[in-house]
C-alpha cells in the first residue's frame, strides 16, 4: 500500500472518480477537533488538487450545511434530486451551481471517524444508486484505513525530523552504534 499521503490521495481520488458516479470529489481528514480539506478533483478538469492545512471552515468549494449534517449525525447524507431538496434553498453554496446529486459520508476506521468523502454530480439525478453506494462505502472504508496509516507515517516522519534536528544541533557529541558500527555522528563530534 501507499504510505506517502500526497501519492495516496492522488491514487484514491482517481479510484473514487472512476467508480462512484461522481464528477467531483473532495477528501477531508479529521485531526483532533479540526477538519482539513486534503484533495479535490473533478472529472472535467482531470487534475487533482492537493491541499496542505486548509481548514474546512475556510474552504468554499463544498456545501458546509451538507458536511455539517454528516459531522453531526456521523451517518452518510444522500440527496438524489438536489433541486427538490430543502438544502438547495438553505445553503448559498448551491445558488450558482447546478448540482443534481450529492453524497457525503464519514470515513470510519476502527469505529473512529478519520475524515469525510464528499461527492457531487452535476449531470444526473439519482446517480448514487444502492449498488454504487455499496461500492462507495467499501472504497470509503479502505480510504479511511489508508488515510489513517498514511497520517501515522507522516507523523512518524515529522517526529523523526524534529528529533534529528534536535540531536544534530546539540552541543554535546552524540553517536549511534548499531551492529558494532557507527551509523550516526552529530555535528558536535
Amino acid at each position: 500500500g501507499e504510505i506517502n499521503l500526497e501519492n495516496l490521495l492522488r491514487k484514491l481520488m482517481k479510484i473514487i472518480l472512476r467508480n462512484s458516479g461522481a464528477n467531483r470529489a473532495i477528501i477531508l481528514t479529521k485531526i483532533g477537533d479540526q477538519i482539513f480539506v486534503n484533495a479535490e478533483s473533478s472529472v472535467n478538469e482531470n487534475e487533482i488538487n492537493i491541499f496542505s492545512k486548509v481548514l474546512f471552515e475556510d474552504y468554499d468549494g463544498l456545501s458546509h450545511l451538507a458536511l455539517n449534517k454528516v459531522i453531526f449525525t456521523s451517518k452518510y447524507l444522500l440527496i438524489d434530486n438536489l433541486a427538490n431538496n430543502e438544502i438547495n434553498y438553505e445553503d448559498k453554496y448551491f445558488k450558482n451551481r447546478e448540482i443534481k446529486s450529492l453524497l457525503c459520508l464519514p470515513l470510519i476506521n476502527n469505529k473512529v471517524i478519520r475524515g469525510y468523502l464528499y461527492l457531487e454530480n452535476k449531470f444526473v439525478n439519482s446517480v448514487f444508486t444502492k449498488e454504487k453506494l455499496r461500492l462507495i462505502e467499501i472504497i470509503a472504508s479502505q480510504l479511511a484505513t489508508s488515510l489513517n496509516m498514511a497520517l501515522l507515517y507522516q507523523n512518524i516522519e515529522q517526529s523523526e525530523e524534529k528529533y534529528r534536528t534536535l540531536v544534530d544541533n546539540l552541543k554535546d557529541g552524540v553517536y549511534i552504534i548499531q551492529n558494532e558500527k557507527i551509523i550516526y555522528v552529530n555535528k558536535a563530534l
